[in-house]
């Protein structure tokens, strides 16, 4: 699992399918559902209720993904603390 891979996962919640996160993130969609089957091998818990859109959480995921949007807004925020950093 990589920082990649949970902003796939935000992707996904935020445009409601896979094959419009894919277009956001510049990828393919084999990539985006390749990865949402691995992070739900590693937590053991099915993300989304399907792959068929809209994407929506399984009620089992609901907690899990705000704690994985949480950590990619703070990516974002440190990304963003790392770019003023550069500018000094």
């Amino acid at each position: 699992m990589n920082c990649r891979t949970l902003e796939y996962i935000v992707a996904v919640k935020e445009t409601g399918s896979i094959r419009k996160a894919a277009q956001a993130c510049n990828v393919t969609v084999g990539t985006i559902s390749g990865q949402i089957t691995r992070l739900e091998n590693y937590f053991g818990v099915r993300i989304f209720k399907s792959r068929a859109q809209p994407a929506e959480l399984d009620e089992s995921a609901v907690e899990l993904f705000e704690k994985i949007e949480a950590v990619v807004e703070n990516l974002r925020m440190i990304k963003l603390l790392a770019k003023g950093s550069q500018a000094k």
